[in-house]
């Protein structure tokens, strides 16, 4: 018996297992109704045919303000025909509550793709859009494709508000699971499961105008030829929090992110040769902090650190908090934690472990920017984290380039030299003062510069 059945819903033109084009028939529901109920079996959408110069549509089926829903993963709409090498939407989302639920999306069919090939297309301005429960089989094509789910919109007049995308199942994604290009606010992504994306599992990306974002509890898998090293993507947003994910191979990338809370994750990074941390803030991010997270950086993965906060163009982090979390290195060269040029930079309570290379590497790397207008790292803060592993020291801070200024470094725990000053008579120096009290480790290599027996 049909799960759903809602007789107002039906589209009795719809045949399932015929072979034939149900386009027309559920977007004719789509629009009259605001409804297509579709039970269990396969149901043909022919991409139409067009010689140029006439362009076809894009949107395959378009819902605004309507509900296209189905029995589960046994209904199952199929995507066919030539894409003309023209965008391509398979459903268009947008007006007031629209919603794709309980279904299958299969486009495997399509052949002569271009980039922007997407099985689902949010459109601002919408409010209140839903996707969930949802199997998605969008697969690489080898050649130029497009996302799973994206949405677009642009402020102030075509705003994407309070979408909910949840419970899905991302078998295949051509590009990324779910990207986000602009315009969207008070977004939740959660409780959804990426299989096999060729690019970001969830890109955020585009222009801004991006705000109130919660990801959580989604498990995020690594596919068979994945894009570089990043599983989230978060650019120019505000108000972000990332929390409950488990990350199986790809790390987090925080670009221009303010008030950005990564917590309570499970990071795994194993792929790529890239030098990003697996947990990576770069430009203007701003009081970013991660914390309660367990974050392991392979030696797959490439040299580099398990976090790093990092300059880009114009823009350097600052007020950056990394707590309470457990870090592993495993890479056979790259600091636990790297970063340069930030000013408020904590780092607290943490259980670090590395089991690279001896003498290779350090716990916290915290260098000044470079260029013409170098930044000075200053307010470090290095307290009450437990250290284990052959470090090179636990701390180094350099007077090259911005040079470093406040260091205060109390009741740390490690079987390394505390401190290493680098460059202490060249550049910017190093001004302190220096705060090192309290610690279990071997001696500083600092000179006068630190008190004896810390």
């Amino acid at each position: 018996m049909a799960q759903h059945l809602d007789p107002a819903c039906a589209v009795p033109a719809a045949v399932p297992n015929d072979g034939l084009d149900d386009r027309a028939a559920i977007q004719e529901a789509l629009t009259t109704q605001g409804c297509a109920y579709l039970p269990a079996g396969t149901y043909d959408i022919d991409t139409p045919s067009f010689v140029p110069p006439a362009r076809r549509i894009y949107a395959m089926l378009t819902a605004t303000g309507a509900r296209l829903y189905g029995d589960g993963p046994a209904t199952v709409l199929r995507f066919r025909g030539d894409a003309g090498g023209q965008d391509w939407q398979g459903v268009r989302l947008d007006g007031v509550s629209p919603s794709l639920h309980d279904l299958s999306m299969n486009t495997a069919d399509l052949t002569n793709t271009n980039e922007q090939t997407h099985a689902v297309r949010v459109v601002g301005p919408t409010a209140d859009p839903t996707i969930y429960k949802v199997s998605f089989t969008h697969p690489q094509r080898g050649e130029p494709g497009g996302d799973c789910v994206q949405l677009v919109g642009y402020a102030p007049a075509q705003l994407i508000t309070r979408a909910r995308i949840h419970d899905n199942e991302f078998g295949k994604c051509d590009r990324s699971g779910v990207a986000i290009h602009s315009g969207t606010q008070d977004l939740e992504i959660a409780d959804n499961r990426f299989h096999d994306t060729g690019d970001q599992d969830i890109d955020g990306e585009g222009t801004g105008d991006n705000s109130d974002w919660l990801i959580a509890r989604n498990t995020i898998s690594l596919g068979a030829a994945p894009q570089g090293a990043i599983a989230i993507q978060i650019q120019l947003t505000s108000n972000v929090r990332i929390t409950e994910n488990v990350l199986q191979g790809r790390g987090i990338f925080a670009y221009s992110c303010s008030a950005c809370e990564i917590d309570h994750n499970l990071i795994l990074r194993r792929a790529g040769t890239s030098g990003m941390g697996a947990v990576e803030i770069q430009k203007a991010s701003s009081h970013v902090n991660v914390h309660h997270n367990v974050i392991e950086r392979a030696d797959s993965a490439g040299t580099g650190s398990v976090v790093r906060a990092y300059p880009h163009g114009t823009g350097t982090p600052d007020h950056v908090t990394i707590s309470d979390n457990v870090l592993i290195q495993r890479a056979t060269a790259g600091s636990v934690i790297e970063t340069m040029g930030v000013v408020g930079l904590f780092v607290e309570r943490n259980t670090v472990t590395h089991a690279g290379a001896a003498d290779t590497s350090y716990g916290v790397l915290a260098n000044g920017s470079a260029g013409t207008n170098p930044i000075r790292t200053d307010d470090l803060h290095v307290n009450s984290n437990t250290w284990s592993g052959p470090l090179k020291a636990v701390i180094a801070i350099s007077g090259s380039y911005g040079g470093c200024g406040s260091l205060s470094a109390t009741h740390n725990v490690a079987a390394a030299p505390g401190v290493l000053c680098q460059n202490a008579t060249t550049g910017s120096m190093i001004l302190g003062p220096l705060d090192v009290s309290g610690n279990t480790w071997l001696p500083s290599l600092c000179g006068t510069m630190i008190a004896p027996g810390n």
